[in-house]
């Protein structure tokens, strides 16, 4: 996926400046004011901001909130997850961002392995998808490469249900109003088959509710090499019919993986038969620990 990047700029424009200010001091509405300005007089910006490890984050206006927050929060977005990522990588690794969003993950493990590490993120919004691309031609990443796609157990169109905040958007719609985008799904099994990407050695996946989704289309790539998987498992599940249990056991029977809470810069050992904690999680094969 190209997209240019030309004329992006450090310089934050005025309506950036205000949408940050907004979400900093104002009592209410801090985020849904922000996307109102992003996606009305700031449409047309084309400014970048600095992540935790230093490299340029194109700005999607549309989804300008999500931008804010990073910035109010010293280039960060969910630390602990990052964390856990740039743990687990090795270099000669290979990395997949699912669910990228904006992708400030998967330019923070390019910026900190450089060539070390192949990045592949996944990403079905079209402005999220662009700006990510952006980003890796503003850095000048060269092992780096964004899909325009949702990974699921299937191939073929499917609908994405995409929310006013965009990092809530899911297969299964989690709010009234939400924009129905068609989108192409594809299997991690049927990619790496076809020889569109490298096995993965660390997946981070955060897909809203569908995460045994994604890993139902991957099952012969994770019984011939398990890679560590860094996830989601809150109360999303709920909406696609599964629970901790049903996440855990069916990586259990792929590998002998075990799990891990992520509690800031602990991993907790948690017993997958037990009803586990809303939170994010670290599987981990045998070959990782």
């Amino acid at each position: 996926m190209n997209a240019p990047a030309h004329g992006y700029t450090d310089a934050l424009p005025l309506a950036f400046r205000c949408a940050c200010g907004w979400m900093k001091y104002a009592p209410r509405g801090k985020g849904w004011v922000p996307r109102r300005i992003g996606r009305s007089v700031g449409r047309g910006m084309t400014c970048a901001i600095r992540t935790r490890a230093g490299a340029r984050l194109a700005v999607d206006p549309a989804n300008l909130d999500f931008y804010c927050q990073v910035q109010l929060q010293n280039g960060v977005w969910e630390e602990s997850v990052l964390d856990a990522c740039l743990r687990a990588l090795r270099p000669g690794d290979v990395f997949y961002d699912v669910g990228a969003n904006a992708g400030i993950v998967a330019v923070d493990v390019a910026r900190t392995f450089g060539d070390a590490v192949t990045v592949h993120a996944f990403e079905p919004q079209p402005t999220l998808a662009r700006s990510l691309t952006v980003s890796i031609a503003l850095n000048a990443f060269t092992r780096a490469q964004v899909h325009r796609l949702l990974l699921g157990d299937t191939s073929g169109e499917t609908d994405l249900y995409v929310a006013d905040h965009g990092v809530h958007s899911s297969l299964v719609s989690r709010e009234a109003g939400a924009i129905r985008l068609s989108c192409r799904m594809e299997t991690i099994d049927g990619l790496v088959a076809a020889g569109t990407v490298p096995p993965p050695s660390v997946i981070k996946m955060d897909v809203e509710g569908a995460e045994l989704r994604v890993l139902q289309g991957a099952r012969k790539t994770l019984r011939v090499a398990p890679p560590v998987i860094v996830f989601e498992a809150d109360d999303n599940m709920a909406r696609f019919g599964y629970t901790h249990r049903d996440l855990f056991g069916f990586l259990r029977e792929l590998a002998d993986y075990t799990f891990h809470r992520i509690d800031g810069a602990d991993w907790i050992p948690v017993d997958p038969a037990d009803d586990a904690a809303w939170g994010d999680y670290v599987a981990l094969p045998p070959a990782r620990r």
